[in-house]
């Protein structure tokens, strides 16, 4: 009896080996299928050439439109008397209002909008020459 039952275990779990092997034989083909075209595709770019020509285009600007700007975080504004301006509101307000200083690219502070400038030590000051723009 012990044996018969045996023997119907193993019958009835032979199909699910024989579903893993055919399942593992698939999945087997797939990935050489895959390397396969992965190799041709490379083969392709390989042989193409690596600079085309391209026709240069000149843009004319266009005024006016509507400029949409992805920020981390809701802004309350960008008056900088009025708003509490986080990272992402000076963000918006400084691709708004140009500065009066800006930095070099070693770091050091460099007139902009102001023609020169200088820094009193012992009273925490800035004098600063304005320019004037006039603007459209």
């Amino acid at each position: 009896m012990i044996a018969h039952h045996l023997i119907v275990h193993r019958l009835l779990t032979l199909p699910k080996v024989l579903r893993k092997v055919a399942q593992a034989k698939l999945l087997k083909k797939q990935r050489k299928k895959q390397k396969k075209k992965a190799r041709k595709h490379l083969q392709k770019e390989a042989e193409a050439p690596i600079v085309q020509d391209q026709e240069e285009s000149v843009l004319e600007p266009v005024f006016g439109g509507t400029l949409r700007w992805g920020l981390e975080a809701e802004v309350d504004g960008i008056n900088p008397t009025a708003s509490a301006l986080s990272a992402p509101g000076l963000t918006m307000m400084n691709a708004a209002f140009d500065t009066l200083a800006a930095y070099d690219v070693d770091g050091n502070t460099v007139p902009h909008l102001a023609e020169s400038f200088t820094s009193v030590q012992t009273a925490n000051m800035v004098n600063e020459t304005s320019r004037r723009y006039n603007l459209p």
